[in-house]
């Protein structure tokens, strides 16, 4: 009977521990699954904040003097972590939030190359694309193609259907840009210009008949004093002529400028994040929007999480 008693008293340890384990599991996953929503609420938020912002863009940009350019040094180009912002958020310290973000950062979709807008001479002067593949974006851009309507690109991924590229040809290598970070599938649908004051050094040096002396002169110009982008000092140009006055360029090498540049955006991407959990969970929201007049349209709208 003794040894019959410590058997069922075995078996039951061993059930219980199970039960205890699976309710100790179950416990974690929902702890998880709360966090893990939290976070993607705490991203849509910071994405909609963003998108105010961006409603407000013409009043403050009316407020602060700048108005009829869109450039680095205006409040949209501001990273925000909602956290951090003032005082109204101090109460997050309190709910274990001191090591987690709840951020944004909104880029102008039109400082790179639209796949779908770009002119052909444009395509051409990138010369990591063949000639063939800059054949099959023109054929597929065009209004008809063997009867069916133009076939826009939706991801600049869908490039890499039309030709291999090597990782440095994609990524960059030693500092420099590479592919991806050139290009995108929003922008001016009349004539694919890029914005003269949110372009990158190595989209202004791709355009075709512009010296690398004065993209790089741009570029100094619009880091300031400092000669860093991204810093208090930033400016931009109002306007195309004032790029001629500003850097004393001849009329001649403006021309290019004027053909293949702008001084506003009319598309933005929003790339919102928030973290639970010191990090370990992370929820994305990435929003395209386009701006009609003071209004922001949403093009796309697109959540990720990941974390353990």
């Amino acid at each position: 009977m003794l040894v019959s008693v410590l058997w069922i008293l075995a078996i039951l340890t061993v059930v219980s521990l199970g039960f205890a384990r699976r309710a100790m599991l179950e416990r974690q996953m929902a702890w998880y699954a709360l966090d893990r929503e939290q976070a993607q609420q705490m991203a849509r938020g910071a994405a909609e904040r963003a998108l105010l912002e961006l409603r407000n863009k013409a009043l403050l940009d009316e407020y602060d003097d700048q108005e009829g350019y869109t450039g680095l040094d205006q409040r949209w180009a501001i990273p925000v972590d909602l956290f951090r912002e003032s005082t109204f958020f101090a109460e997050a310290s309190e709910g274990g939030f001191e090591e987690d973000v709840c951020e944004y950062t909104i880029e102008d979709c039109e400082r790179r190359i639209s796949l779908n807008d770009a002119p052909g001479e444009y395509l051409e002067a990138l010369d990591v694309l063949r000639f063939k593949t800059i054949a099959a974006i023109l054929e597929r851009r065009s209004p008809k193609v063997r009867g069916y309507q133009a076939h826009w690109f939706y991801s600049i991924e869908e490039l890499r259907s039309l030709q291999d590229f090597s990782d440095e040809e994609w990524y960059g290598s030693w500092g420099e840009p590479g592919l991806r970070d050139m290009l995108s599938v929003w922008g001016d649908a009349a004539g694919g210009r890029v914005n003269v004051n949110t372009a990158s050094a190595a989209v202004l040096r791709s355009l075709p008949g512009i010296e690398r002396r004065v993209a790089d002169a741009i570029i100094g110009y619009r880091s300031g004093n400092d000669g860093q982008l991204y810093t208090a000092d930033d400016r931009s140009f109002t306007s195309i002529d004032e790029i001629g006055g500003r850097l004393e360029i001849s009329a001649e090498k403006l021309t290019p400028i004027r053909r293949y540049c702008k001084t506003n955006s009319w598309f933005f991407t929003i790339k919102a994040r928030a973290t639970r959990r010191r990090g370990k969970i992370n929820a994305f929201c990435t929003v395209v929007v386009e701006m009609r007049g003071a209004t922001p349209v949403i093009l796309e709208w697109k959540e990720q999480a990941s974390g353990a």
